[in-house]
């Protein structure tokens, strides 16, 4: 996890990021280059399980193209990153919004290709950009939960199974959860700040879609504190 020091646990200089801020943009690089793999463990979740309910169609967006909007969004967006959000959790938290602004995007142009293939439809913009692209919710009581989810919860091998699979019929929300905190290993707080809900909401959702997980076949493992 990225720390709030001059030096994060995966290196993260503070002085490399004020660089990156200041318009160095292989400052600013270096500055996510230790998140990459993970964001890039997400994005593969999030293409697959598109494809699995129709969402997307197979090949429409590769994981890079994806990959590639998100670090695009962070640059333009990065003085605008929320105090307190390390990067990480910033870059997964853009991740979704980007997506799921695509999958909008991609439902729309279907919608409008069914009404007339020949009429001349003005397209949509991939983003609509207002100020709620950019507001991250700061949960009130994010200091009187601790991270701890005393439930027992499935194995890593099953959540990463269970992400992409239609048969987990859970709040996209919940699925994120899981593909944050279990999958991912980011903080409970941080995935309710990323998601735009309570921190007790994001235990109870966590909850249930693991208790979902386990039901389908999940192999049980102790549950413990996030990071």
């Amino acid at each position: 996890m990225i720390g709030a020091s001059s030096m994060g646990n995966h290196g993260y200089d503070d002085d490399v990021w004020e660089r990156a801020l200041a318009g160095d943009k292989g400052a600013f690089q270096e500055s996510i280059a230790g998140a990459l793999d993970d964001l890039r463990i997400a994005a593969e979740h999030e293409l697959t399980y598109a494809v699995n309910v129709g969402d997307l169609e197979e090949g429409y967006l590769s994981t890079d193209e994806l990959i590639g909007e998100v670090i695009d969004r962070a640059w333009k967006s990065r003085k605008r990153k929320p105090e307190g959000l390390d990067r990480r959790a910033w870059l997964h938290g853009l991740l979704f919004r980007v997506f799921d602004a695509i999958v909008r995007k991609r439902w729309q142009d279907r919608a409008h290709e069914s009404v007339s293939l020949e009429a001349r439809v003005p397209k949509p913009s991939l983003y609509d950009d207002d100020e709620s692209f950019y507001e991250w919710y700061q949960p009130d009581d994010v200091t009187r939960w601790e991270d701890v989810i005393a439930d027992r919860s499935p194995s890593p091998e099953a959540v990463a199974v269970a992400l992409e699979s239609r048969a987990l019929s859970v709040p996209a929300a919940a699925r994120r959860l899981l593909l944050l905190h279990d999958r991912l290993d980011v903080s409970l707080a941080s995935s309710a700040r990323i998601l735009n809900i309570y921190v007790h909401e994001a235990r109870g959702m966590l909850a249930d879609a693991r208790k979902q997980v386990l039901e389908l076949g999940g192999t049980k493992t102790d549950g413990g504190r996030g990071k």
